[in-house]
């Protein structure tokens, strides 16, 4: 009798393992952004760099001429004529103060939650939460 309790325990502990491997392996599959990135992927991510990039420049030109970062809604008035365009699927927040800048832009549509984040320091990340 308890040879029987102790394989089944064993065949339900199994299961439970494959189970969570085959969970593991269906969530790299879905992400965007990892080794099998398609070109409109990496198209969508060099776009979000350029955002990326066009941020830190207009936060740079505004501590300068302000003496303080800004917000995301005056951010348009430096930095140049350039417009700051979020690619589609891509979230921004920033949050300014006079001696620094913080902001993240993530990609809302990959299941892996793929990221970018930059501050006063101007060097960007790439980034993803801990699994």
């Amino acid at each position: 009798m308890k040879k029987q309790i102790v394989a089944a325990a064993l065949a339900v502990s199994g299961a439970a393992i494959l189970c969570s491997v085959g969970a593991l392996a269906q969530t790299s599959s879905a992400c965007l952004h990892d080794a099998n990135e398609t070109a409109a992927q990496k198209a969508r991510v060099s776009s979000a760099i350029l955002a990326a990039r066009r941020v830190n420049t207009a936060e740079s030109h505004a501590v300068s001429t302000t003496g303080s970062y800004q917000p995301i809604e005056t951010l348009p008035t430096y930095g140049g004529s350039a417009p700051l365009v979020i690619p589609d699927g891509f979230g921004l927040a920033l949050t300014a103060g006079e001696r620094s800048y913080s902001f993240a832009l993530k990609d809302k549509t990959d299941a892996c939650r793929f990221a970018l984040f930059s501050d006063q320091d101007g060097l960007i990340y790439r980034a993803g939460p801990l699994q």
